[in-house]
């Protein structure tokens, strides 16, 4: 299928829209500002220095104390059962294969 004159001008004419567009755009928004510009005016806090020297091995004991009334454990457990009368699962529980998934 060939394109004819007319429905080659129509798709010249919207190209050259498209770019004059896009560069318009991308003209607006950096005249205006309108890109997020990363500037802190504020200095980024430093963490407190350490008053005394780290041992290798942090002792978590004073905070396992404090959390101990915290910590909570709640265990659970159900019993299953199966259809009452025991074989009516189907035809593939006839299977040794379907079986060890059942």
């Amino acid at each position: 299928m060939a394109l004819d004159r007319h429905s080659f001008k129509i798709g010249v004419v919207a190209g050259v829209f498209l770019v004059v567009g896009a560069v318009t755009g991308l003209i607006f928004s950096m005249r205006y500002e309108w890109s997020p510009v990363a500037v802190s005016k504020e200095p980024a806090p430093t963490p407190p220095a350490a008053s005394a020297p780290v041992a290798s091995t942090p002792n978590f004991v004073p905070v396992v104390k404090a959390v101990t009334p915290a910590v909570v454990n709640i265990s659970t457990t159900r019993v299953v059962r199966g259809p009452q009368g025991g074989g009516d699962m189907g035809p593939l529980m006839d299977d040794p294969f379907f079986r060890q998934f059942f």
